[in-house]
């Protein structure tokens, strides 16, 4: 069976760096035959991954601003400059290849993330509408929202570009009510706009471990202010137990973190995190920025481990809302309180809080997100 939908995204296995590329490989690889992917790479390539057909594509002048998050280079101002400028407009040659791309692939649907700057995103967006397809932007955080150069803002006017951009984008996709109310309330919406929530896939998982084995509290995601993690560290003061906060990932705070004391790991695979995981009590989101949804909350409940979150975002979505496991955003004395109660649960308590968690976390299994998607494109075929 020919592929009929493209699946476009910076970043695809191996080269991983949030939640976006994981839903995208989910997309691929259940909808088997149906969809390719199209993603950033050092040079052009083209491989198989899982029964997945990748194409990788290098665009010269945007390399270094795609290799960042993933090396951990440090950006050149000619770098930010040019990143910016072309989050404006779409430039001629991109698009016609873009749109050549469509139309040799015989795609009649393009899905793409809304955070695809490093493949010049205007262009993109314009090649797959010039392209004949049906194009469907998944919102995955609030980049269109925002724009700035240095302290200059100048949200308004960028949305008001957004706007005529989304010209060429025919449905919007967000993972949680909230990030599709976000973007309707700043005047960006589409006629055909629904939600389909992220879904988590652990596999075998880790091994179960025992509660009088478990303890402590562990973060995983970039270590950012964005993140919530000053209010963490300050928080972790006050929480009961002598394990030290574990947190995983990379960011500019690492060095800040490892003088408070806290246990800070470099990003890892997939199963070493989950059995990290497992291995915690609690694991803790303090996001202060509009999370979309918070996927590290259910990995950790399908690990066997409680998670509690800010009402930052979609997280209270994916927490059902249960004030036993929110917080407000940058407070750490609430936050250390939230803890500290899952911390203090005896292993019964422990046990039945689980099991209700894990139930209601069920609607995110990867069977439902694989039928919402193909619904999605059957809509489009029919």
């Amino acid at each position: 069976m020919r592929a009929d939908c493209l699946l476009v995204t910076p970043y695809y296995d191996p080269n991983i760096v949030g939640g976006a590329e994981i839903s995208t490989q989910l997309i691929a690889e259940g909808l088997s035959g149906r969809c390719d992917v199209l993603t950033f790479g050092r040079v052009n390539a083209e491989r198989q991954v899982n029964g997945v057909r990748v194409r990788e594509i290098c665009l010269p002048e945007l390399a270094d601003l795609w290799a960042n998050p993933l090396d951990g280079t440090t950006l050149t101002i000619g770098d930010k400059i040019s990143g910016h400028l072309r989050a404006h407009r779409p430039t001629r040659g991109h698009a016609a290849f873009y749109r050549d791309t469509v139309r040799e692939g015989g795609y009649r649907t393009v899905v793409m993330n809304a955070n695809e700057a490093a493949m010049d995103r205007p262009s993109l967006w314009k090649g797959a509408h010039d392209g004949g397809a049906h194009v469907v932007l998944a919102l995955r955080d609030d980049s269109l929202l925002h724009q700035n150069i240095g302290p200059l803002h100048y949200d308004n006017a960028y949305r008001g570009l957004i706007q005529n951009q989304l010209d060429w984008v025919d449905a919007l996709v967000a993972p949680s009510r909230y990030m599709l109310g976000l973007y309707a309330g700043a005047g960006l919406a589409k006629h055909d706009s629904r939600v389909i929530p992220n879904a988590v896939h652990l596999g075998d998982g880790p091994e179960p471990v025992a509660f009088g084995e478990k303890s402590g509290v562990i973060f995983a995601g970039s270590i950012g202010k964005h993140k919530g993690i000053p209010s963490l560290l300050e928080a972790s003061r006050s929480f009961v137990g002598d394990r030290c906060t574990e947190l995983v990932g990379r960011g500019p705070l690492v060095d800040e973190c490892r003088a408070a004391g806290c246990d800070v790991r470099d990003w890892m695979s997939q199963d070493e995190l989950h059995g990290e995981m497992a291995r915690a009590k609690v694991l803790v989101l303090p996001s202060v920025w509009p999370e979309a949804f918070g996927r590290v909350l259910v990995e950790a409940v399908l690990c066997g481990t409680l998670a509690v979150g800010s009402r930052a975002g979609g997280i209270p979505e994916v927490l059902s809302h249960d004030d036993r496991y929110l917080f407000p955003a940058n407070d750490a004395e609430a936050l250390a309180a939230c803890v500290n109660r899952v911390l203090g649960l005896s292993e019964e308590e422990y046990a039945k809080e689980l099991t209700e968690m894990r139930a209601r976390m069920a609607k995110f299994s990867v069977d439902q997100y694989v039928a919402a998607w193909r619904d999605v494109l059957d809509g489009v075929s029919a």
